[in-house]
């Protein structure tokens, strides 16, 4: 999933990555949060959390005001989550 998020080349077509997929992605991927095994969070939530981050920081202006509110939202509630694991850990 970090590949796919990292190099994955946003398009405006429907079935192909854009940033509301990113949002879906991490919100998934933070839903279980909490139960995450160490090894888990410092091998790959780290790393995802630097690439989302990036990836909504480098992404073009027009991708942005297409993207809905409740996305951007839930990109960064999600960041959020996963970083509080990290800071736990």
């Amino acid at each position: 999933m970090c590949s796919t998020i990292e190099n994955g080349t946003l398009s405006e077509k429907p079935n192909e990555f854009n940033l509301s997929m990113l949002a879906c992605l991490i919100s998934i991927t933070s839903l279980p949060t909490r139960i995450y095994h160490k090894q888990v969070v410092k091998d790959y939530i780290v790393n995802l959390v630097q690439i989302c981050k990036q990836r909504l920081l480098s992404a073009p202006d027009r991708a942005l005001r297409d993207l809905r509110r409740e996305h951007i939202e839930a990109i960064i509630k999600a960041t959020d989550f996963l970083s509080i694991r990290i800071n736990t850990k």
